[in-house]
C-alpha cells in the first residue's frame, strides 16, 4: 500500500504549538481580535493583515518546527507500517513559506529515526501528487484537504484536531492519535474492497 503522511498536526505536534505561539503573540505585540477561536489555522485565527503573519513565520516557524514533539506513538506505528512493506511517502506543506524548512524536515526526520520512501514539499493542493504516486491512503489533519483528496477518490485517515470538523465521507476514518490507525486502515480497505 502507498500511504502518504502528513507532517504537522499528524507526525509532529506542531497545530498546538502554532495557537500557542500565536495566542503569546497576539497579546504581547498586536492586540487584533480574534476571528475564530474555532480555527485551527494560525492564518485565520486572527484578524492579521499578511505582513503582521510573516513577521510571527518569521519570528517562530523554525523554533516551532524543531522542538514541537512526535505525537505519540508516530515513530512506532509508522516503523510497523514500514515494515509490513507499506510505501511511507510524505506529502507536506512544508518549504511553502520558507527553503530552509526543507533542510529542518530532513534533519528532524533523521535524528528522530523516522523513515520515509519519499518526500514531496511545499505541496498546497495535494491530490495531484497523491494521484501520482498512487496513494492508496493519505494520513491528513487539514480538513479542506480532507474534503478535497476525498472528493477526488483518494481515501484519507484524518487526523481530526478537537477544533476541526467531522468529515463525513465514505472513503475517510476519522481518528484521535496514531493507536487507531492501523484499525483505520482495515477499516477504510474493507471500506474500499466492498465498492
Amino acid at each position: 500500500m502507498n500511504i502518504g503522511v502528513d507532517l504537522d498536526g499528524v507526525v509532529f505536534d506542531t497545530e498546538i504549538y502554532y495557537r500557542a505561539y500565536a495566542d503569546l503573540y497576539n497579546y504581547e505585540h498586536m492586540h487584533y481580535k480574534l476571528a475564530d477561536r474555532e480555527e485551527a489555522r494560525v492564518f485565520k485565527r486572527y484578524y492579521w493583515p499578511q505582513e503582521v503573519f510573516d513577521k510571527f513565520l518569521e519570528k517562530y516557524l523554525f523554533t516551532i518546527q524543531t522542538t514541537a514533539p512526535i505525537l505519540p506513538l508516530a515513530k512506532q506505528v509508522l516503523k510497523k507500517l514500514s515494515e509490513q512493506g507499506h510505501k511511507l511517502i510524505v506529502i507536506s506543506k512544508r518549504g511553502d513559506h520558507f527553503p530552509e524548512e526543507i533542510d529542518i524536515t530532513y534533519k528532524r526526520c533523521a535524528n528522530e529515526n523516522l523513515h520515509f520512501d519519499k518526500f514531496y514539499f511545499q505541496q498546497v493542493d495535494k491530490i495531484e501528487v497523491c494521484k501520482k504516486e498512487k496513494i492508496d491512503v493519505m494520513l491528513e489533519d487539514y480538513y479542506p484537504n480532507v474534503c478535497s483528496l476525498s472528493e477526488n477518490d483518494i481515501p484519507c485517515i484524518y487526523f481530526r484536531n478537537g477544533l476541526l470538523n467531522f468529515c463525513n465521507a465514505n472513503n475517510v476514518v476519522t481518528v484521535d492519535n496514531w493507536g487507531q490507525v492501523p484499525e483505520a486502515l482495515d477499516i477504510l480497505t474493507k471500506k474500499l474492497s466492498k465498492n
